[in-house]
């Protein structure tokens, strides 16, 4: 997977740039056709307390685009509420997907069982 990373007012450690590449990556586990994934990271020191860094992350599907944004007081709580909401987007997706090919099959069976041919 691709990630890059877009800075505003804050310089990141390739140590900590590899930590946060890594939490993202393991998203792959919920949908192995993500092809990237670009992250927004800026700090703002004029905002409350608890927000000063934000971080959005876009993550590219095949047919769709996954966008979420988090703000924090600190990045590693930042990126585990990241990693957190990517990863609930990526179970719906997949839940919907399921559903509907659930429905899909009861219907072919519906059609079978009436004498239609599918």
């Amino acid at each position: 997977m691709n990630i890059e990373f877009f800075l505003q007012n804050i310089e990141l450690d390739p140590k900590v740039k590899d930590k946060i590449a890594e939490k993202i990556s393991r998203l792959k586990k919920y949908n192995a056709k993500i092809s990237s994934a670009k992250l927004d990271l800026s700090f703002n020191p004029a905002h409350n307390k608890e927000e000063v860094i934000r971080l959005e992350a876009f993550l590219c599907l095949p047919k769709k685009d996954i966008y979420t944004s988090v703000r924090a007081g600190n990045l590693s709580d930042a990126v585990d509420l990241l990693a957190n909401k990517l990863r609930h987007q990526l179970r719906e997706l997949k839940d919907r997907k399921e559903e509907k090919r659930k429905k899909t099959r009861q219907m072919i069976r519906r059609k079978k069982e009436a004498g239609g041919e599918a």
